[in-house]
């Protein structure tokens, strides 16, 4: 009867290692999940960090032409008064639209690179974490292994070694 005992107690101290190194098999195939997952992150804050430059350059050249349309459509409209469009206030009000609207292209860059910082800040934050979780990760994956020799350990020893 206590061989069947012993037997049958180191068949469950056995599985009971087996499982552990089942979760810590788990934990890494999560970790490898997550860390997969991050890299998909990573590259759509990639795109996007591109994207949103291509946009903002977009945007302004389109402001600028607009702009143009307007500096042009001043000097039909003087030229057609008769006034001298190249001195006075005729040209000076040509300058300042066409400072302002250089002015607000700028904006659209300055506001599309600040954009792109964000997603490049989110990469960041991707990165970073991907490092803790798998830092975590296989802190976890070795407590488990060690935890069932441990108790595989402490039976045998309980089992074989008289405690």
């Amino acid at each position: 009867m206590a061989a069947i005992s012993t037997v049958l107690g180191g068949m469950a101290a056995g599985f009971g290692l087996l499982n552990s190194v089942q979760q810590a098999g788990a934990l890494s195939a999560q970790n490898d999940y997550s860390s997969r997952m991050t890299d998909v992150n990573i590259r759509r804050t990639d795109i996007q960090a591109a994207d949103a430059i291509r946009r903002g350059n977009d945007e302004a050249n389109k402001y600028r032409t607009t702009t143009n349309k307007i500096i042009g459509s001043q000097k039909a409209s003087l030229a057609a008064q008769g006034i001298d469009i190249s001195s006075g206030n005729a040209a000076d009000l040509i300058e300042e639209t066409a400072v302002l609207g250089e002015r607000e292209a700028q904006k659209i860059h300055t506001n599309a690179f600040r954009e792109s910082l964000g997603y490049g800040m989110q990469k960041s934050d991707y990165e970073a974490n991907r490092i803790i979780n798998t830092s975590a990760s296989n802190t976890k994956r070795n407590a488990t292994l060690l935890g069932g020799g441990i108790k595989a350990i402490d039976y045998a020893a309980e089992q074989f070694g008289g405690k």
